[in-house]
């Protein structure tokens, strides 16, 4: 079956035009998770070969993002982190990139990194030194995402609090924070956020949406229903009154 496998994979990279470059990254992948499992002499040899085949011809960077996922799956994380150590270096423009590394600090870094988010700062402060200042905010916003999803939900939210104090106009942020607190279900926490995010003085279509979004909240709010839930929709119409009143009287 695996023989059979690697000649469908070489038909298709001699059939796929060169243009089609999301096809041929399907099969490049398709086919180094093949080698990964059923390479010889030995799976790594076989593997590691034909990735330095693709990486010849095809979007080196992507191969290895790919090369990385397959040793992290594989349970290797050593090698893992040499792959994206290796791809930082060569790639140092890339917040894909530097985010792969960065997850990999709050992850595979062993029980130590786990206690410890040294690991995890010194890999964003290099982020931000290699990468150029339009990109630093998605990366700071999206390793904050990354430590609440898979890391620390402390140390993401002690993340979102120092980005929103350098950008507290940005009601994007607020929305992404706002929405892995409603995710947390912790009502009392969102609803604080909440309340300070409609609180800050913005122009009227931010607060707006701001104001939406707390309504929202507490229309389908967990711990709502009954005249706590009313009173609390209620509250929340009322601040955005008073928000109109004070701006056009």
């Amino acid at each position: 079956r695996a023989r059979r496998a690697r000649e469908v994979a070489e038909r298709a990279l001699k059939a796929i035009p060169a243009a089609e470059e999301d096809e041929r990254m399907n099969v490049w992948v398709a086919y180094l998770n093949l080698e990964n499992l059923h390479g010889k002499p030995t799976s790594r040899e076989a593997l590691l070969r034909l990735f330095d085949r693709a990486t010849k011809v095809a979007n080196p960077k992507k191969l290895h993002l790919t090369l990385a996922g397959i040793y992290e799956r594989d349970g290797d994380a050593d090698m893992a982190v040499q792959t994206l150590k290796t791809a930082v270096r060569r790639y140092s423009q890339s917040a894909k990139v530097w985010l792969a590394h960065i997850r990999a600090a709050i992850l595979l870094g062993g029980a130590a990194a786990a206690s410890d988010p040294e690991n995890v700062r010194k890999s964003l402060d290099r982020a931000t030194q290699a990468l150029p200042k339009r990109k630093h905010v998605k990366v700071l916003v999206q390793t904050a995402l990354l430590e609440i999803r898979e890391g620390s939900v402390e140390r993401g939210r002690t993340m979102f609090e120092s980005i929103l104090r350098n950008y507290p106009r940005r009601t994007d942020i607020w929305s992404t924070y706002i929405d892995q607190e409603i995710k947390q279900g912790d009502p009392a926490r969102t609803r604080a956020l909440l309340e300070r995010a409609t609180h800050l003085e913005l122009n009227p279509k931010s607060m707006k949406f701001l104001f939406t979004r707390y309504l929202d909240f507490e229309r389908g709010a967990p711990d709502g229903g009954g005249d706590v839930g009313r009173d609390r929709v209620e509250h929340v119409k009322a601040r955005a009154m008073e928000y109109v009143s004070s701006k056009f009287g």
